[in-house]
């Protein structure tokens, strides 16, 4: 019997990333299905449903967590409101995968963590650089270096990735929905990344401005430098 999902979500990483690969890999496809959408957007829904046509659409997530028979759900929507969802889930028991960056506030991502821990569910966060072609080659090559003294990562972005336009494009640039500007939205991937390598950084220390785009409620430059004790990163966003 097939795993019975939902997609709470069906703005753009969602609709480019997510629903594709539910429907395109094989492997998933044997095993999972895609039986409920959300979206607060007509039009979104109506684009999700491409991919999954026998699905149940709803405007209201919470609605759909109610209502359907799950064993798991997969969050697409933005940071503000991924611990209500997480905890609703959770309480359902179902497993949970959540698009980055997990949560808006500490505050937040404490309590996501400890409804999932009480649920006992499986929690997956869309850590997926962990597994990209690029990423593997570069672990496989660190050993032949040696030891790891220093780190310089970089990041150059023009500005926030658009969001989709039948909701809020700009909810990016909204600390409120976002939590952050590029040190959360992009951030969210170097740090996990050095930590996988490094552990954990004794201390941390960031600058943080808003200096291209004035417009932005957000920040959109970013130098932060981690002390790992026998390492120092260096991050440039």
């Amino acid at each position: 019997m097939k795993l019975r999902g939902a997609l709470l979500g069906a703005g753009n990483i969602a609709l480019r990333g997510h629903a594709p690969q539910w429907v395109r890999d094989e492997g998933l496809r044997e095993e999972v299905e895609i039986v409920a959408l959300a979206d607060l957007s007509p039009s979104n829904l109506e684009a999700a449903r491409a991919f999954f046509p026998a699905a149940t659409a709803y405007d209201c997530a919470e609605e759909l967590l109610e209502r359907e028979a799950l064993d798991f759900c997969d969050i697409c929507t933005p940071p503000s409101t991924h611990r209500p969802l997480i905890e609703k889930a959770a309480a359902r028991g179902l497993h949970v995968i959540c698009e980055k960056p997990l949560a808006p506030t500490l505050s937040d991502a404490e309590r996501i963590s400890a409804a999932v821990r009480e649920a006992g569910i499986v929690f997956q966060p869309c850590h997926q650089y962990h597994y990209s072609p690029q990423w593997q080659a570069v672990r496989r090559l660190l050993p032949r270096l040696g030891r790891i003294y220093l780190v310089d990562y970089e990041v150059h972005r023009t500005g926030a990735n658009e969001g989709n336009p039948n909701w809020s494009p700009a909810w990016r640039t909204d600390r409120e929905v976002a939590g952050g500007g590029i040190l959360v939205d992009h951030g969210a991937h170097i740090f996990y990344q050095l930590r996988t390598l490094l552990g954990e950084p004794q201390s941390v220390q960031a600058n943080v401005r808003t200096l291209q785009h004035q417009s932005y409620r957000v920040e959109d430059t970013a130098l932060v430098l981690m002390d790992f004790g026998q390492c120092l990163a260096q991050v440039s966003l």
